[in-house]
């Protein structure tokens, strides 16, 4: 990137360091879906059956693409020009009204949110039809390929306006199946368009931060107003230590994520983050819920966690670099799940949180103990 685009664009997260970094463009993006993700949340723990779940999954899916859109094309295609920080403003304008519209979204506000969304990705279409006027080669096949295809989604969900419910929700259906579709059938352009290995890990890296948020944030807001004492202070400290769990599972792993080594672990390490986050979140609400007494939070902690376990394993798996590491990853995170599976059998609040924080940290302490063991130096640089 020029100076010249540095300056149009801002600098950059990491201060300069070599490859590719975040922008403070990307950071201010990430936070106004911070906002969604915290709407999407409070949607689940006000319903948690298996209706309001099925909801949840699906507007998460939505969530989610829509900034996997954007993300993918300023990991490809932002060079710094100054007037795409206008039409990201723009983006996040409907952003804001899509999180605005997601709790009631399968009901009275599905038409403001499928035109919300169309906004969005009408945006982006506009971003990658810019690429398509100013580039040549494979470049403009790609962008030409995901204009086409993201723009006749969006105009799917624009005219999933006209369509009364519960009609609209089969059409949004449709328009998910053309927006997921396009990505998938520019294999070859994407070979020779490739992502950034640095950038793109660490895009993903600070979504997971945001969702992981939500865990802390959850813990800390359970306890507010509550008389501090030794009940209070260990369900609070429990609560972050199961966030610190997943912290350690996860990020020892980016700087090693597979976006260029094969198809196959790219695609799994991409797409796998979906549920990861879905399961995360889940995971906090649950542990609000414990922590403020509920009963039926221990089985939404104990399940979101074995999940979350599970599709973090998942994408490690993709990145590993010996089999003592993936072995201790594998057998950590199956004795993680089977002990915070024991949290929607537990008496107690504070030993279904003990169950969850000790399932949480075992993958991490699993890889943790198999790099110590002998030999383990020479199987890895071999």
């Amino acid at each position: 990137m020029s100076a010249e685009a540095r300056r149009a664009i801002g600098p950059e997260l990491g201060g300069g360091a070599a490859g590719r970094r975040p922008t403070w463009l990307e950071g201010f993006y990430d936070l106004v879906f911070a906002f969604a993700v915290t709407q999407l949340a409070g949607r689940l723990a006000r319903d948690a059956s298996p209706a309001g779940v099925a909801g949840f999954v699906f507007l998460f899916i939505s969530v989610w693409w829509a900034w996997v859109g954007t993300t993918v094309y300023f990991d490809r295609f932002d060079r710094g020009q100054r007037w795409v920080r206008f039409a990201v403003g723009a983006q996040l304008l409907a952003v804001a009204a899509l999180a605005v519209h997601v709790d009631d979204a399968l009901g009275s506000g599905s038409r403001e949110f499928a035109t919300a969304y169309a906004l969005i990705r009408l945006v982006l279409v506009g971003l990658y039809w810019d690429v398509r006027r100013r580039q040549d080669g494979d470049r403009r096949s790609i962008a030409g390929h995901y204009a086409a295809g993201f723009g006749a989604a969006a105009a799917i969900w624009l005219v999933s306006a006209l369509v009364p419910t519960p009609g609209r929700f089969a059409v949004w259906a449709v328009a998910m199946v053309v927006d997921y579709a396009t990505p998938l059938t520019a294999r070859q352009l994407q070979q020779r368009v490739q992502l950034d290995p640095s950038h793109l890990p660490e895009r993903f890296g600070l979504f997971t931060l945001i969702v992981l948020g939500e865990s802390i944030a959850a813990s800390a807001s359970s306890l507010a107003g509550r008389r501090w004492d030794l009940s209070a202070a260990s369900a609070g400290a429990l609560g972050m230590a199961a966030a610190f769990g997943i912290w350690w599972s996860y990020f020892d792993h980016l700087e090693r994520a597979p976006v260029q080594r094969t198809r196959w672990a790219g695609q799994v390490w991409f797409y796998g983050h979906l549920p990861f986050l879905m399961a995360m979140t889940a995971l906090a609400i649950g542990l609000r819920e414990v922590i403020a007494g509920s009963d039926g939070g221990r089985a939404l902690a104990g399940t979101a966690a074995a999940l979350t376990l599970v599709f973090v394993a998942t994408i490690r798996l993709t990145a590993v670099g010996s089999r003592r590491e993936a072995g201790g990853l594998v057998v950590g995170t199956l004795l993680g799940v089977l002990v915070a599976s024991t949290a929607a059998i537990s008496t107690t609040a504070v030993v279904a949180l003990a169950a969850v924080a000790v399932g949480c940290a075992l993958p991490g302490a699993g890889t943790e103990v198999s790099a110590r063991l002998p030999g383990a130096r020479s199987e890895t640089a071999e």
